[in-house]
Formats: structure tokens, sequence, C-alpha cells
């Protein structure tokens, strides 16, 4: 049930994210929102592997503690601001700089 509920809250807030930015979505083509949609699913998909298999796997050399506790935080992290960092480059380079 949780997950359903998940799942609807996210697609609201996309609904609402493109609602509010309804000048800027008109101004790309077809192709660039295509291409910011698929940048976009891309990123979710790359930070929920890396924090989830990759951090994962790195804090299972750690004892129980929290210092494991720190780490998980840390990877995390990293992960949202290298995924944010790069997501917003590649969007800017497929709509030539409108976002």
């Amino acid at each position: 049930m949780s997950g359903i509920l998940t799942l609807l809250i996210a697609i609201g807030t996309i609904i609402y994210t493109i609602k509010s930015n309804k000048d800027i979505v008109e101004q790309l083509t077809l192709k660039q929102k295509f291409g910011v949609s698929l940048i976009f699913i891309a990123t979710i998909a790359f930070a929920t592997v890396c924090i989830y298999f990759g951090g994962n796997w790195i804090v299972s050399f750690m004892a129980e503690g929290i210092l494991k506790t720190i780490m998980q935080y840390i990877i995390i992290l990293v992960v949202l601001i290298v995924s944010i960092l790069s997501m917003h480059k590649a969007m800017h380079k497929v709509t030539n700089g409108i976002i």
C-alpha cells in the first residue's frame, strides 16, 4: 500500500512541477521534452543503483555503529550532488540553455 502511495505522490509532484514551469515547457520542442524526460529518468535510476548497491557494498565492510550510519549519509549526499549536477549539465546541453 505504501508503494502505491509513494508512486502517486511522485507522479503528483512531477505534474505540479511541470504545470508550475509551464512557460519553460512550452519553449521546448518535442525532441527536447523527450530528452529532458529521458535524462530525468536516467538520473533517478543512476542515483538509486549507486545508493542502494554501491552504498550497501561499501558499508558492508564496516562494523555496525555510528560510523557506518555517517558513511551511509555521506554516500547518499555525494551521489545526490553528482547526480543533480550531471543532470543539470545534460539538460542545459539538450535544451540549448533553456533549462
